[in-house]
């Protein structure tokens, strides 16, 4: 069993990142933080976590600039319908 999470929930994520959620709502959406879709929950990686803090991002910036590309393609829905908090955006 790993006893170190690989992933998070946005909200979680957005702590860590000492964010609020719906700015991380937004950098999921523009690529500035990859993402992952997991049956109905998204997910961010702890490696997205760690290189968005790398490139001097958080801190509670809201600015933050430059898109973290690992070769995979994040979840960039186009449709937010199928979310309950359809009205963080």
């Amino acid at each position: 069993m790993v006893s170190e999470r690989m992933a998070f929930r946005v909200p979680e994520a957005a702590a860590m990142l000492t964010l609020g959620e719906r700015t991380t709502w937004r950098l999921i959406q523009t690529g500035e933080l990859h993402a992952v879709k997991v049956g109905t929950q998204t997910l961010v990686p702890r490696t997205s976590i760690e290189a968005f803090l790398a490139q001097g991002h958080g801190n509670g910036s809201s600015q933050a600039r430059g898109a973290i590309g690992t070769g995979a393609q994040g979840y960039l829905p186009q449709d937010w319908s199928d979310r309950d908090d359809q009205q963080l955006l």
